[in-house]
């Protein structure tokens, strides 16, 4: 393996961290802080939409769920209200 790559990338990394005070001072790292709070109070409310939703599809599958079953009775009743008649 060749030592000039190697060395290139490692002085390419001194100078990068040299301009980390910079970044400090600039505020760039607290805007990055700021963003993931608010990405991640973004994805809580996605999270709470998602569940949200899946609740109501549960809700609309135990709603017709019911209604088919309404339906199956109120044949039964009507085949022995005419068998009655």
């Amino acid at each position: 393996m060749e030592e000039a790559p190697i060395e290139k990338k490692l002085a390419d990394l001194i100078e990068e961290l040299r301009h980390l005070p910079a970044l400090f001072d600039s505020g760039q790292i607290l805007g990055t802080r700021r963003s993931r709070a608010d990405l991640k109070k973004r994805l809580k409310t996605a999270d709470s939409i998602q569940e949200a939703m899946d609740f109501l599809r549960i809700g609309v599958k135990y709603l017709l769920f019911d209604l088919e079953a309404t339906r199956r009775e109120n044949a039964v009743l009507k085949r022995r209200i005419d068998d009655d008649s």
